[in-house]
């Protein structure tokens, strides 16, 4: 990296929980937008799900886009490992629909510097310009829309449980306490446990977590954030990739070689910020940092964007699911 720094690099990125496990969208449900995708891509839009931070940001920061180059040694090939602030959109796919599941290898390509405090700030001004970025709106709000078809969908089990746990979150909330009261919840009843097997056969794996085990690692805490945010009604994904904390890439010099090992393979939860895309939403304990805090702490992100959101479970619950049973010794969830 020219500018060593916090990076998560998204590998698989999944939309449908069954419950059980995480999945990407189905083939037909893809092939339902691939107009709008083609339209999206037209020289004239510009517009990718992977590129629009960085694209957000060439309309209102300007930052002075870096160099990055990805060598894949032995991680999963069926993705491409990406920052959230991708901006060589000439190198993504023009046939591409949607933004998970990546496979196109794209090893050298660059990127903009930063992190949850500059995005929020391109958010910012996003909001700000909407008359004059016209175009820019027109062409996120169709994204846009596609994320909240999508990335809102929980079966009527989950949505049971976190009734259950969180109580009764219908009506409007502002990004600033969802997200805190997310964090404040998993912070009181789970602790982090590397080494946790969950055990739920054909039940809910939530559920399971929730009520019955209560400890977990990066796949239970992404899991629990990420239908935590559908339930409040902010378009949210489960994602698996690779982490490099701030503290560890300071350690670095620019260019120098920085190896990611098993050690860093990590999930995480991303949520839709209106205007500029998916960004990430850590709660992993040992994970978060000072600038992950500060979104959700002190209620400064709700003066900053405005933004508020509205849950409205009767029209994204799926249909009924099988009733969940008490976890039985042998049985595992195979999340991926």
């Amino acid at each position: 990296m020219d500018q060593p720094q916090k990076l998560y690099l998204r590998g698989g990125v999944y939309e449908v929980y069954t419950g059980t496990d995480w999945e990407a969208l189905a083939p037909q449900t893809l092939a339902d937008d691939e107009a709008m995708f083609y339209w999206l891509h037209s020289e004239e839009n510009d517009f990718y799900g992977q590129g629009q931070l960085a694209k957000a940001d060439r309309l209102t920061l300007g930052t002075e886009p870096c160099n990055m180059t990805v060598e894949n040694l032995s991680a999963c090939r069926g993705h491409a490992y990406l920052p959230y602030a991708f901006a060589d959109t000439a190198l993504l796919p023009k046939r591409q629909i949607g933004d998970a599941g990546s496979k196109e290898t794209i090893e050298r390509f660059s990127y903009l510097p930063g992190s949850l405090p500059e995005w929020f700030a391109v958010q910012h001004e996003i909001a700000a310009k909407q008359e004059e970025l016209s175009d820019y709106r027109d062409s996120e709000a169709a994204y846009a829309g596609y994320a909240e078809a999508n990335d809102l969908m929980m079966t009527e089990e989950c949505w049971n449980v976190l009734y259950q746990q969180l109580g009764d979150r219908t009506g409007t909330h502002s990004l600033g306490e969802i997200l805190k009261t997310i964090r404040e919840y998993l912070d009181g009843y789970m602790y982090y446990d590397e080494n946790v097997s969950t055990h739920s056969g054909d039940g809910d794996f939530l559920r399971c977590t929730l009520e019955y085990g209560g400890a977990g690692y990066s796949v239970h805490y992404a899991t629990a954030a990420t239908l935590m945010l559908r339930y409040f009604g902010v378009p949210a994904r489960y994602v698996e990739g690779y982490f490099l904390s701030a503290e560890e890439a300071q350690k670095y010099a620019s260019g120098e070689e920085i190896i990611l090992t098993e050690n860093h393979a990590h999930a995480w939860a991303e949520y839709y910020l209106s205007g500029v895309g998916f960004v990430p939403f850590e709660v992993t304990p040992g994970y978060m940092d000072d600038e992950e805090l500060a979104i959700s702490g002190d209620g400064e992100s709700e003066d900053n964007t405005g933004l508020r959101y509205t849950a409205n479970p009767m029209s994204y619950v799926q249909p009924q699911q099988p009733e969940a049973q008490i976890p039985q010794d042998g049985e595992h969830t195979n999340l991926h």
